[in-house]
């Protein structure tokens, strides 16, 4: 079984980047990766191979405190606790760890997780549904029920034993996460849903075809108990969203001439679709923001587009209420852009330009209407006012 770390945004060469979601390079042959990890046994853990065989020597968890690395995914379950995982880019193994926060990111703390000491070429990704359950890809689907103090791996059903891992998300009270079926036929991707609490992984309806390009990423959103997401294959080329408990099909907005990104203000009163279009097809580069106030049954254009010379390639967007969006993109030109709405898009101000032009922005959320979180090039970044400004905090 071999399983993929995740990608967030689509950079401008088209290579997958970063956290949230996507397909990238396999693990390296031969990853080391730990076995259950326990408060009993955190002094001495051993390595097991991808072969089965064990590797020595053992390794403590704690102490030493690791050292503090650069931010690759991070999750908020509200605005006071969350968790990021750092990767270590000056070790020659390439070590991520995994810390948490229980004061919005004033300070942090190593968890113990069945990242300590692994290595992969990938990014991993962290995803919390509530104080308690979590859930890692690595080099292997993790997952927590106690608030991360021990760990054990989340065997993937038949007939995706055997498939990769391009996606997890955590939202309305369940863990999602997107599998690819190798078949004779072709290779379709799934949805897998378990409720918080559990690891039976049921399979939604919804089928996503995978087509030749050679990157792709999911991306969610969520509001109460619904979600959405949309399916990036360098274009957006599919949508689902959950009803009940499953994923079904949808059909997004964004047109097939660029990537698309999606979020919703936590009532689903506004749902939100940030389109580039004119990237890979079409006369004209554009951003535009399709804006729905039904739950994402209908969209229309925004009246103003957040303000771009050319069509962007990599982007984050967020609504942390029901009139607020913020959305930082990265155009063709290279500089970023971090632009605020209070109105639904009919107007735009531009914000955090302070930071330096060509941050790039691969994780945008908000755990309350003020307090928000962005995965930066820059490391970290907290808002406290709804995203008018972002400072960075300090994990280590």
């Amino acid at each position: 079984m071999m399983f993929v770390a995740l990608a967030g945004v689509l950079t401008a060469c088209g290579a997958a980047r970063g956290t949230t979601v996507g397909l990238a390079a396999a693990p390296r042959s031969g990853i080391a990766r730990l076995a259950n990890v326990t408060p009993e046994a955190a002094s001495a853990v051993v390595l097991i191979s991808t072969s089965g065989t064990a590797t020595a020597p053992a390794v403590r968890l704690d102490p030493p405190r690791p050292a503090a690395g650069t931010v690759t995914s991070a999750s908020f379950v509200d605005a006071a606790h969350g968790w990021v995982i750092t990767t270590d880019e000056s070790s020659p193994d390439l070590a991520h760890w995994l810390w948490a926060t229980a004061d919005g990111g004033q300070t942090w703390n190593p968890v113990r997780s069945a990242l300590t000491a692994v290595t992969t070429e990938t990014d991993p990704v962290v995803r919390f549904a509530d104080v308690d359950d979590g859930w890692i890809v690595g080099d292997a689907l993790w997952a927590t029920h106690d608030g991360g103090a021990s760990w054990h791996e989340v065997p993937l059903p038949a007939p995706f034993a055997q498939g990769d891992v391009l996606g997890l998300s955590a939202g309305a009270g369940a863990v999602h996460v997107a599998v690819i079926e190798q078949s004779g036929n072709g290779a379709d991707q799934h949805i897998l849903v378990a409720p918080a609490g559990s690891d039976a992984l049921q399979v939604s309806p919804v089928v996503i075809p995978h087509g030749a390009a050679p990157v792709a990423d999911f991306e969610f959103a969520f509001a109460g108990a619904r979600g959405w997401l949309i399916y990036n294959e360098r274009i957006a080329a599919a949508g689902a969203q959950l009803a009940k408990g499953s994923w079904v099909d949808w059909s997004q907005p964004c047109p097939a001439t660029g990537p698309g990104f999606v979020a919703a203000a936590p009532d689903a009163s506004l749902v939100v679709a940030l389109c580039s279009e004119g990237v890979w097809a079409g006369p004209q580069l554009v951003v535009v923001l399709q804006v729905s106030t039904d739950g994402g049954a209908t969209f229309h254009a925004a009246a103003a587009a957040p303000p771009a010379t050319v069509g962007s390639l990599a982007a984050v967007v967020a609504a942390p209420d029901t009139n607020t969006i913020v959305a930082a993109y990265t155009p063709q030109n290279g500089t970023t852009r971090v632009e605020r709405s209070t109105d639904r898009g009919q107007h735009w101000t531009r914000v955090a330009a302070a930071l330096p032009s060509d941050t790039s922005w691969s994780q945008l959320t908000f755990a309350s209407p003020t307090v928000g979180f962005a995965v930066t090039s820059l490391g970290l970044l907290v808002t406290h006012d709804g995203g008018v400004t972002f400072t960075p905090a300090t994990v280590s």
